[in-house]
């Protein structure tokens, strides 16, 4: 996992929960959540800004 500092954010955009359900899932998206929690999490206990962006049309 890269390095975080003090000049560091996290941004995640638009992930939907939609894409990790059915018959037509994300490849490997249990997998792609779970690195997405670790780093927000890793990030926030570092005091670093870890933020949601969500599109919706």
């Amino acid at each position: 996992m890269a390095e975080i500092n003090e000049d560091s954010a996290v941004v995640v955009i638009d992930v939907q929960q939609g894409l990790c359900e059915g018959d037509g899932k994300a490849f490997e998206c249990e997998a792609i959540i779970a690195r997405i929690n670790a780093l927000t999490r890793k990030a926030r206990s570092a005091g670093i800004p870890a933020d949601l962006v969500d599109f919706a049309p």
